[in-house]
């Protein structure tokens, strides 16, 4: 065998078994989906658009203000401010408690807790 074939079979073989060691982990799109999927979650500035976010999993609670006048109480939600009776995208904020806060979607209530505080 000649230099050149013994080459040539190395490429060959390095393409046929090198690929499955390098091939990513196959990407499942979710099926649930309430957005369009070619429609940008992240703007230009880094910001999440708010009206695509999907569900309860893409909701992060960071911070809680909570006062006695139900004016003054205010919730961040994705990095982004609420008060009580606000809607973005599917979600309105029904009401804000001490620990939690109460969200509805298309009439059924989510209530998402601080981290820590445990789940209901």
């Amino acid at each position: 065998m000649g230099n050149y074939q013994r080459i040539g079979f190395f490429l060959v073989f390095l393409f046929l078994f090198s690929h499955p060691l390098r091939a990513e982990k196959e990407f499942v799109y979710p099926l649930d989906l309430e957005r369009d999927p070619f429609e940008p979650l992240i703007n230009k500035e880094g910001i999440i658009n708010l009206k695509l976010v999907r569900g309860v999993g893409d909701l992060k609670l960071s911070g809680i203000i909570y006062a006695q006048e139900k004016k003054d109480r205010l919730v961040i939600i994705n990095n982004a401010s609420f008060k009580e009776g606000d809607v973005f995208g599917p979600y309105r904020i029904k009401e804000i408690r001490p620990d939690e806060v109460v969200l509805t979607k298309k009439g059924k209530e989510i209530i998402l807790k601080m981290e820590g505080k445990g789940e209901k």
